[in-house]
C-alpha cells in the first residue's frame, strides 16, 4: 500500500516537473519580454512549484523547485554566463537550486498550516510567498555573483538586471494572485478525481466536503418532510372544516 502511494506521488511531481521544464523552455520563449534588463521575459513557470507545495506539501514543493532551478541551469536559460571556474559555477548552481527550491518549501510548510484554518487564504499565500522568496533569494545571491565577478555589489550590471527581475516579479505575483481562485478549484476537482498520493490534508477535506454533503441532503429531506407534512395538516384541517360546514347544513335541513 505503500509503495503504491509512493508511485502515485512520484508520478505526480513527475507531471508537475514536466509542466514546469514546458513552461521554462517554450511558454517563457513566447512571452513578451520586458524592455530593459536585456530582455528578461515574464516566467510562469513557478506555477507548478505552487501546485506541487499545495498538493504534496513542503517535499512536492522541494522537489518540483529543485528541478526547475536545475532546468535554469541548462544552456540558454542565462546562468552559464557564469561558468567562469569552479567557485563561479557553485555559486551560480546553489543561487539557481536555492531560490526556486527553498520558494517551494516555504509555501508547502505555510500552506500546511493555514490550510488547517482557511483553505483558500492559505491557496493565496502559498500563490504570493513562491514568487516574493524566488526573487528575493535571487537577487541575493546574484548580488553575490557580480561582486566577485566585478567588486561592485551594487554596480550598473545588478542594477539594471534587478529593475528587470523587479519589474517581472510584479507581473509574476499579479498572475499567481489572479489565478490563485482558479487554482484552489482546479486543485479541489483534481484531489476528487484522481488520486496521485495527495497530502493528508486533500483526504481531511474530502472527508469534510463528504460530510458537509451530507448534512445539506439531511438537511434537504428534513426540509421537504416537514413541508409534506404542513400540506398534510391543512389538507386535514380543510376536510375537517368541509366536514363541519356539511354537518351544519344537515341539522340546518332537519330542523
Amino acid at each position: 500500500m505503500k509503495n503504491s502511494i509512493r508511485i502515485k506521488r512520484m508520478v505526480g511531481i513527475a507531471t508537475l516537473c514536466a509542466i514546469a521544464f514546458v513552461l521554462q523552455f517554450w511558454i517563457a520563449g513566447i512571452m513578451p519580454k520586458l524592455p530593459i534588463g536585456g530582455g528578461t521575459a515574464i516566467n510562469l513557470a513557478l506555477i507548478p512549484v505552487v501546485v506541487g507545495a499545495i498538493l504534496y506539501g513542503p517535499k512536492g514543493g522541494l522537489s518540483v523547485g529543485l528541478f526547475l532551478g536545475a532546468v535554469t541551469l541548462l544552456p540558454g536559460q542565462g546562468a552559464e554566463g557564469f561558468y567562469i571556474n569552479w567557485y563561479m559555477t557553485l555559486l551560480a548552481i546553489i543561487l539557481c537550486l536555492t531560490k526556486t527550491g527553498v520558494a517551494g518549501l516555504v509555501a508547502g510548510l505555510l500552506f500546511k498550516i493555514i490550510s488547517k484554518k482557511n483553505y483558500y487564504v492559505a491557496i493565496f499565500v502559498a500563490a504570493i510567498v513562491t514568487p516574493c522568496i524566488n526573487t528575493g533569494i535571487f537577487l541575493l545571491l546574484y548580488g553575490v555573483l557580480i561582486y566577485i565577478m566585478t567588486g561592485e555589489p551594487y554596480g550598473a550590471t545588478f542594477v539594471a538586471v534587478a529593475t528587470a527581475v523587479w519589474i517581472a516579479f510584479v507581473v509574476e505575483l499579479v498572475v499567481n494572485i489572479a489565478l490563485a481562485p482558479a487554482l484552489a478549484q482546479l486543485i479541489k476537482v483534481i484531489t476528487r478525481n484522481y488520486n496521485l498520493g495527495f497530502s493528508k490534508y486533500f483526504d481531511d477535506l474530502e472527508k469534510v466536503d463528504a460530510e458537509v454533503i451530507t448534512d445539506e441532503v439531511e438537511q434537504l429531506e428534513y426540509t421537504k418532510n416537514n413541508e409534506l407534512e404542513h400540506e398534510e395538516t391543512k389538507q386535514i384541517n380543510y376536510n375537517n372544516e368541509n366536514d363541519k360546514v356539511e354537518l351544519e347544513s344537515v341539522l340546518a335541513k332537519t330542523n
